[in-house]
C-alpha cells in the first residue's frame, strides 16, 4: 500500500522518497499479508502488539538478508516502527500485561534487534 501509485495521489512516506529517488526497493503494494507477493520487505502484522515486535524485526532482518536487490552490507535502509494503538486498545482489557514499562522494553528488543543485525 505504501507504495502503490504517486505522491500525487497516496501522500506515502515510500512515495515521498520515491519522487527523490526512484530506485528504492522493498517497499508494499496493494493489502497483503507479510507472507504475499506485494508485502516485499514490509514485515508489518495488522493488528498487532508490542510484544510481537521482536519476531516482526527478526522476519525483517531475514528477509532483508535474502532479497537478491538488498546489498545486506552496503545499502542504506530506512526502517520505520508504528505500533502502540493496539497495544493502549488492550490496555484496559488487561492492564497487567499492557504497562508502559512493558510497551518500552518490547519496543526497545525489536530497535536492539535492528543495531545488532542491521
Amino acid at each position: 500500500m505504501g507504495g502503490d501509485g504517486n505522491l500525487e495521489e497516496y501522500q506515502t512516506l515510500t512515495n515521498i522518497l520515491r519522487k527523490y529517488n526512484p530506485d528504492i526497493h522493498g517497499y508494499s503494494v496493494g493489502i497483503a499479508r507479510t507472507d504475499a507477493l506485494g508485502s516485499n520487505l514490509n514485515s508489518a502484522v495488522p493488528g498487532a502488539k508490542a510484544v510481537g515486535m521482536e519476531n516482526q524485526a527478526l522476519n525483517l532482518v531475514e528477509k532483508m538478508k535474502i532479497d537478491p536487490n538488498v546489498d545486506f552490507e552496503n545499502d542504506w535502509k530506512l526502517v520505520t516502527l508504528f505500533i502502540g494503538g493496539n497495544d493502549l486498545c488492550q490496555s484496559c482489557k488487561k492492564p497487567e500485561e499492557r504497562t508502559a514499562e512493558l510497551y518500552v522494553a518490547n519496543i526497545e528488543k525489536a530497535l536492539k534487534i535492528f543495531h545488532d543485525k542491521v
